[in-house]
C-alpha cells in the first residue's frame, strides 16, 4: 500500500496516513533500521504492533523522500524524535491505520482512532463535567472520538509532562456538521494557551491533528 494520505500544509507541515496491508517482512524491506531500532523491534512480540511500529517509520521515510537511514528514537516522555534530522515528528496508530505528522520547527500532535461504541463507557474519564454538559449529543460516536483525539493531540504536543486529559485539557464546543476545525486549551497552573485542531474521518476512523502551536504555548 502506498500513502493513503500525503498532504503538505503551508509548506512546513507534512501529514501521512498509511493503511496497513503488508506483513512485517514486507514493511521491513522498505526500511533500513539502525542497530538500536533493530534491537527494539526484536522485543515486539505482537504481530499487529510490529506492523504499526514499522509502518509509521515507512510513512516518515516516504514523506521526507530521503535516501539516508533515519534514526528514530524516543525522548524521556516516550515521544518519537528523529535523531539525524531537524524535523519534529508525532505518530499514531490504531487497527489497520498508522499516521505521522512532521513540522519544521514546532512540536505538534496527531491521533487516529477506530470509531467504537466502547468510547461511551469511558467518556467520563477524559471529559470534564463542563464538557459533558456542553455536548449536544453525548451518545454520538464521532463527537466523542473527536474529543478524545483532540485531547490526545494536545497531550502529545505539550511539554509539561504528565497532565490530566480531564482536568488540564479543555475542548471548546463544536459542530462537525459545519466545520472540521475545533479549538482546545491547556489549562494548567504553569501554562495556558489556545490551539487550533483539524478533524477528518477516514473510513471508520477519526483522524485529528494540530499544526498551529502558538508562541504562548511555548515554555
Amino acid at each position: 500500500m502506498s500513502l493513503l494520505l500525503n498532504r503538505k500544509i503551508r509548506g512546513d507541515v507534512q501529514i501521512g496516513v498509511w493503511k496497513i496491508e503488508e506483513t512485517p517482512a514486507q514493511l521491513l524491506k522498505m526500511l533500513h533500521l539502525t542497530p538500536m531500532e533493530e534491537k527494539i523491534y526484536q522485543t515486539i512480540q505482537n504481530e499487529e504492533r510490529k506492523k504499526q511500529w514499522l509502518s509509521y517509520r515507512v510513512i516518515i521515510k516516504k514523506l521526507l523522500n530521503l535516501g539516508k537511514i533515519l534514526d528514530i528514537n524516543y525522548d524521556k516522555q516516550g515521544k518519537p524524535k528523529i535523531l539525524n534530522h531537524y524535523l519534529r515528528v508525532s505518530v499514531t496508530h490504531s487497527g489497520c491505520f498508522s499516521a505521522a505528522i512532521l513540522h519544521k520547527n514546532k512540536p505538534t500532535g496527531i491521533d487516529i482512532e477506530k470509531i467504537s461504541p466502547r468510547i461511551k463507557r469511558v467518556k467520563a474519564k477524559f471529559l470534564s463535567q463542563q464538557e459533558l454538559n456542553e455536548i449536544s449529543d453525548p451518545e454520538d460516536l464521532e463527537t466523542l472520538h473527536t474529543y478524545w483525539g483532540a485531547k490526545e493531540v494536545i497531550y502529545k504536543l505539550q511539554t509539561l509532562g504528565i497532565i490530566s486529559l480531564r482536568k488540564h485539557i479543555y475542548i471548546h464546543p463544536f459542530d462537525l456538521q459545519n466545520t472540521n476545525v475545533i479549538y482546545g486549551e491547556i489549562r494548567h497552573e504553569n501554562l495556558n494557551c489556545l490551539l487550533k485542531i483539524t478533524v477528518e474521518r477516514i473510513e471508520d476512523y477519526m483522524l485529528v491533528y494540530s499544526v498551529d502551536k502558538t508562541r504562548e504555548c511555548d515554555q
